[in-house]
């Protein structure tokens, strides 16, 4: 069973950032917004890390200077953190993913 941990974020939900928690554990990854963003209805996430098909380190670039995790899922859920030590989150992730499912997940943008 996959350990618990969370690291502060933002998921961003089209131009806005909502502030929160990434939680990984019990099998699901989820983003729990803070008590702001919950009362102005912040988009979170709750998925079973077995709907995980890909994990992504993007690209920097000028209107994102800052690399971001981007996870997709079979079902076509996308969603992009910030987060820090995001290379050491996707490891951490595609391990549990990999531990959840017995398979290896795709990880995109680590060489």
């Amino acid at each position: 069973m996959t350990e618990e941990w969370s690291k502060i974020a933002s998921l961003y939900d089209g131009p806005r950032a909502v502030g929160g928690s990434l939680q990984v554990g019990a099998g699901r990854l989820r983003f729990r917004a803070h008590a702001i963003d919950r009362a102005l209805k912040g988009r979170e996430i709750d998925v079973p890390l077995d709907a995980i098909s890909r994990l992504t380190l993007t690209d920097r670039s000028l209107l994102a200077p800052r690399r971001h995790v981007l996870v997709e899922t079979y079902d076509g859920v996308r969603a992009r953190f910030l987060v820090n030590g995001a290379k050491k989150v996707i490891h951490r992730l595609s391990r549990d993913v990999s531990e959840a499912t017995g398979t290896a997940v795709e990880v995109v943008g680590l060489d």
